[in-house]
């Protein structure tokens, strides 16, 4: 058990969004954010069949700071293909976070549409598709926890593929996932290309005056979250201890002390994974922070600060954090 002092520690920690410690927290960064916004038209069937033309708004990539806010562009495009009249819309909301500590996040929501009528029957075949996409590129990422949550549908179509994950640069592995459907892994460290995807696609055939119609949505967040980051803090003890990231070389967190709690506490036990490792009461009260050992690389880590004030009321304080393994 070990609950050690460390005399004038800061008493805050800084937290905020396809990863061994090889690079120091600071180093990992996020480059390249981008929003996406296209169209593409192929015509087939004989050379003389009208190229695709279109007209209006075509926002192509944009960029996104990393900064956690969300950027919106929008598709609207119409044209002209043999004897089909073209249609391609969309909205794509993205953005892109990360913190000192290491912790990346990218966010997407789309809605793409496509669609293709001819006029007339001829030997031309006309393909459509429209992308809506939002992808950072994560480097120097450390050993971290993937989580993926996501929600989306498609109707109609040639091909709709929505996609949400991640794929390690080079190109050694990739995790994509179905919307709908969620994840939750250990990744090692490296480089990642982070983000989502969605593509519907339509195809008016040759010798037909069917029309064709497609679309697709998805929403989703992709997080990457170092071995021992911070998960939730909850309960009125806050108020008088805070915890901060789990150190996974060391298997401990630091717990701090407000100024409430040197002046307002009579007592403070702290337990780790329900197990009591100690109590502090009258002068060792005096004091901003202390190591707390001994958490399991494997768990929750869960640390539990049970405060006793003068007054005679009783607060607590739990944190959980991300497994070292």
């Amino acid at each position: 058990m070990s609950l050690r002092r460390r005399a004038g520690l800061a008493l805050a920690l800084s937290l905020t969004a396809s990863l061994a410690v090889h690079p120091a927290p600071a180093r990992a960064t996020f480059v390249g954010a981008t929003l996406e916004a296209s169209e593409s038209a192929s015509v087939s069937g004989d050379p003389g069949c009208a190229k695709p033309t279109f007209t209006g708004s075509r926002p192509g990539s944009v960029a996104v700071p990393a900064d956690g806010r969300a950027r919106v562009v929008t598709l609207d495009r119409t044209g002209r293909a043999a004897t089909s009249t073209l249609r391609a819309a969309g909205t794509i909301r993205g953005w892109a976070a990360r913190n000192t500590w290491g912790t990346h996040r990218v966010s997407v929501s789309a809605v793409v549409a496509v669609s293709a009528k001819p006029s007339a029957a001829t030997i031309c075949s006309v393909s459509l598709e429209a992308t809506g996409a939002v992808f950072a590129e994560a480097r120097g990422v450390r050993k971290s926890w993937l989580v993926v949550r996501s929600t989306g549908s498609s109707r109609g179509g040639a091909a709709v593929a929505p996609i949400i994950g991640i794929q390690r640069m080079p190109s050694s592995f990739s995790i994509l996932v179905a919307p709908g459907r969620s994840v939750t892994r250990l990744v090692p460290a490296g480089d990642y290309a982070v983000g989502g995807r969605l593509t519907p696609r339509v195809v008016a055939a040759a010798r037909t005056t069917t029309g064709q119609s497609a679309s697709a949505s998805v929403s989703g967040t992709v997080s990457l979250l170092p071995v021992g980051t911070l998960r939730s803090r909850t309960g009125r003890g806050l108020a008088y201890v805070t915890v901060g990231h789990r150190s996974c070389g060391t298997n401990s967190t630091y717990a701090y002390l407000s100024s409430a709690a040197r002046s307002k506490a009579k007592r403070i036990t702290f337990y780790v994974d329900g197990q009591r490792r100690g109590v502090l009461q009258g002068r060792a009260l005096q004091r901003s922070a202390l190591l707390v050992t001994g958490i399991a690389p494997r768990g929750t880590g869960e640390v539990q600060a049970v405060v006793r004030l003068k007054s005679g009321a009783k607060r607590t304080m739990r944190a959980i954090s991300w497994p070292c393994a």
